[in-house]
């Protein structure tokens, strides 16, 4: 038995270049048959998923509101039989380790949402809130950690089906051009002070107490290429 991924990739860059159509076109066909000038970052990780987890593929070459495209993959993540969401932006990238320690943090029952942090583009911050409680533990397979965080950016995140349906009741919903109705969790929000949050914070921010957020502490991601050591974030 493996675990079965909706594995979903934005790529708004190709798909200004190229088209929608082809640009979708290009990163599955990569994704399939990897090679030595891969047309994103995100292809080489797409291909060792498949090697890991019995995945369907998604990608949107047309995505120019980022909050709109997530939460489209989202939607039809939920609508599918698989037990796990993977979201991977095409600039990012990580190790098979990585990958496997990311589908492992999120197995079972209880809602989850697991993290790989990456640099961010200016290669002197990762795009993590930690949780005010340390608080760390190990994954399978062997080797690998997480630790509690409160926020974070959608790089590279899994969650298991559990903390998707928590997250579709916890949001508000939008009717779509397709004209149905649809939750919207990565709707950008304002915070009570009168700032602005963005979409991947407004995320944890309706996420439901119940639902774990973890991010991994062992492995290796590629953000722009930037390369970041997981295991300098457990302390």
């Amino acid at each position: 038995w493996m675990t079965s991924v909706y594995a979903s990739c934005s790529s708004y860059v190709l798909g200004q270049l190229l088209g929608p159509a082809e640009a979708c076109n290009l990163i599955n066909d990569a994704a399939k048959h990897p090679s030595k000038k891969p047309p994103c970052f995100a292809v080489r990780a797409l291909h060792i998923l498949t090697h890991l987890a019995d995945v369907t593929l998604a990608v949107d070459g047309g995505a120019s509101h980022i909050g709109k495209s997530r939460s489209r993959h989202f939607w039809n993540a939920l609508q599918s039989s698989c037990d796990v969401w993977v979201s991977i932006d095409d600039d990012v990238s990580a190790s098979r380790d990585t990958l496997a320690w990311l589908l492992g943090a999120v197995e079972g029952d209880s809602p989850v949402v697991c993290v790989a942090p990456c640099l961010l583009r200016n290669g002197d911050a990762i795009n993590i809130e930690w949780s005010p409680v340390y608080y760390e533990k190990t994954v399978l397979p062997p080797g690998g950690s997480v630790r509690r965080i409160r926020t974070a950016g959608f790089g590279l995140v899994a969650m298991n089906r559990a903390a998707m349906n928590a997250a579709a009741k916890a949001a508000p919903t939008w009717r779509d051009l397709d004209g149905q109705l649809k939750p919207a969790p990565f709707l950008e929000s304002i915070t009570e002070n009168g700032e602005w949050r963005g979409e991947d914070v407004s995320f944890f921010h309706r996420l439901p107490r119940e639902v774990e957020r973890l991010a991994l502490t062992s492995g290796k991601t590629l953000h722009a290429g930037h390369e970041l050591a997981l295991e300098i974030l457990k302390s």
